[in-house]
């Protein structure tokens, strides 16, 4: 079971205003909550007794009790943040001022390490993590290695730390992009030929002692 039906959970939680889109049906950030990088001075730490963060975990909670497999979708801090000011300014950022931009996603990195931890406490399986965008594909390579590609690494690294039996797998745009930057190696995963789903196959995979990361593979 795949948690939650949205991607703006943790940019809400840092104070993006959200609503439901009413021709999609699915919530959708309205305004940014940052006009400029500059702007962004301290972010609150992510409540998780209150608000739609709650709700998510109590729903893990809820499918754990049912005896189902649970995955929850992390967005990176750079997708977070890109729900808290535009796009445009990050992409300055990169280039005018990476100092305050790491500054600001390690801060983001550290909660969403904290929410990992709170994740597998409420019995979530497997984490998914995503952050589309800054993917290598947009940026030139040395900046993914220097900036964006290594704040990734130290997110996931943070996330990896606070928990303990969890997996993580990368979305598939982001283990390919860290393999080619040299931030990791990957060994394959063999299945025999059956009629496994991809979800099914992680299910079984995630059972294997001491994995902690995945990728190269596509969840949706």
């Amino acid at each position: 079971v795949k948690l939650p039906f949205c991607v703006t959970i943790e940019a809400e939680a840092f104070g993006a205003e959200v609503s439901l889109n009413s021709l999609y049906g699915v919530p959708a950030v309205t305004s940014f909550r940052y006009e400029r990088l500059e702007d962004i001075g301290e972010l609150p730490p992510l409540d998780f007794a209150q608000g739609r963060l709650f709700q998510v975990l109590r729903a893990a909670d809820m499918l754990q009790t049912q005896g189902e497999y649970t995955m929850l979708n992390i967005e990176g801090p750079f997708t977070v943040l890109g729900q808290l000011i535009s796009s445009k300014e990050i992409y300055k950022g990169l280039y005018r001022n990476p100092g305050k931009l790491r500054k600001i996603c390690g801060s983001i990195s550290r909660e969403l390490a904290r929410y990992a931890r709170e994740a597998e406490r409420h019995g979530v399986s497997l984490l998914s993590y995503a952050d589309p965008t800054v993917a290598s594909s947009l940026v030139s390579p040395q900046i993914y290695r220097q900036l964006c590609g290594r704040v990734s690494w130290e997110a996931l690294q943070e996330m990896a730390a606070a928990t303990h039996r969890v997996a993580i797998h990368l979305c598939n745009v982001t283990s390919v992009g860290f393999e080619k930057a040299g931030f990791c190696t990957s060994t394959k995963i063999a299945f025999p030929p059956t009629s496994l789903t991809y979800g099914e196959a992680l299910v079984e995979v995630i059972k294997k002692p001491g994995l902690r990361f995945l990728g190269h593979g596509c969840v949706q």
